[in-house]
């Protein structure tokens, strides 16, 4: 069977072949996004073609396409990440502590001109054309195999912060911190 660019063939799960500079390329969309990306609109949609197949690691599966990108691991739903978070995403080397996206990106604020998409281990929002991550507390315990971590005593009130943001000092280490109201 001959393919031609712009022509959609199903296998196993659709794939697509695109004419690019006189080159055809080819990327099967995974069968796990098949259905997702079909509600958004394939091709149409925000998403665009498919760019790559679907890449494995220890974690996650990827699918990514012209704008942006579909996450999803074992026992969870495919969720687009449009393609400047991705980018961000990899920019600040935060990708693997973020964990995958809980929730598609939502417009927010008085205008919705501010966005934000949650991951499993914080939050990346959009406001002011600025990206910034807030992360999660890295959990800390003072145990170690031979001594068991301390007992909390029950009088004491305890309080988690969901998130954190990371500023890099200029000895290159970095250190979270508190907005400043």
């Amino acid at each position: 069977m001959d393919i031609d660019a712009g022509d959609i063939a199903t296998y196993e799960a659709p794939v697509y072949s695109r004419a690019n500079q006189g080159a055809v390329t080819y990327a099967q969309v995974a069968r796990e996004v098949w259905p997702y990306y079909c509600r958004l609109g394939a091709e149409a949609s925000w998403l665009g073609f498919p760019i790559k197949p679907a890449q494995r690691s220890s974690v996650y599966r990827a699918q990514y396409f012209e704008k942006g990108a579909v996450y999803w691991k074992s026992g969870t739903d495919p969720i687009a990440v449009p393609k400047a978070t991705v980018d961000f995403m990899l920019r600040v080397n935060r990708r693997g502590r973020l964990g995958n996206p809980v929730s598609e990106e939502q417009p927010v604020g008085a205008d919705g001109s501010g966005r934000i998409q949650f991951f499993e281990n914080g939050v990346i929002t959009l406001r002011n054309g600025e990206r910034q991550i807030w992360l999660r507390p890295e959990p800390t315990t003072d145990s170690t195999p031979d001594r068991p971590a301390p007992e909390r005593p029950a009088s004491v009130e305890y309080r988690t912060y969901p998130f954190t943001r990371w500023r890099k000092k200029s000895n290159g280490d970095e250190s979270p911190y508190a907005e400043e109201s």
